[in-house]
């Protein structure tokens, strides 16, 4: 392997990690400040304040929901996404909070919560993993 090609590839790696820092940070900013904005209606639901919210570099996910944990999860790369976007994945995440499934009950909660929660979900359903994963491991 020459030198050329080995910086070449040091400086991938440098860059990747610089930005996966740069998006973590952003976009924790972002999720938490949205989190803060729309607790106070499932607190009066009796869903109490995440334990944690963590963001990651996530394959496949935009966001999950660790119920039991209390843990909210959120990809890293949500800070490239239009805002209204982020706040559905948001409001969803916490909607599993109180109702840790897809049912009825929880697409009322989202409609409650988001009444325009139908727009993103299907952008999400067709262009909505366009950037999920796309930068090289």
């Amino acid at each position: 392997m020459s030198t050329e090609s080995t910086n070449s590839s040091t400086n991938n790696r440098f860059l990747t990690a610089a930005i996966e820092t740069f998006e973590k940070a952003e976009t924790k900013k972002l999720v938490t400040a949205l989190v803060d904005r729309y607790y106070p209606l499932f607190a009066a639901k009796g869903v109490p304040y995440p334990k944690a919210i963590r963001v990651k570099v996530m394959k496949t996910r935009h966001g999950s929901c660790s119920s039991a944990k209390g843990y909210l999860n959120f990809s890293s790369r949500l800070c490239q996404y239009a805002p209204a976007f982020v706040e559905y994945v948001v409001v969803h995440e916490l909607c599993h909070r109180k109702e840790m499934n897809h049912s009825a009950k929880f697409w009322a909660l989202v409609r409650q919560t988001m009444p325009d929660y139908e727009i993103w979900r299907k952008w999400l359903r067709s262009e909505g993993n366009t950037m999920i994963g796309r930068l090289p491991e």
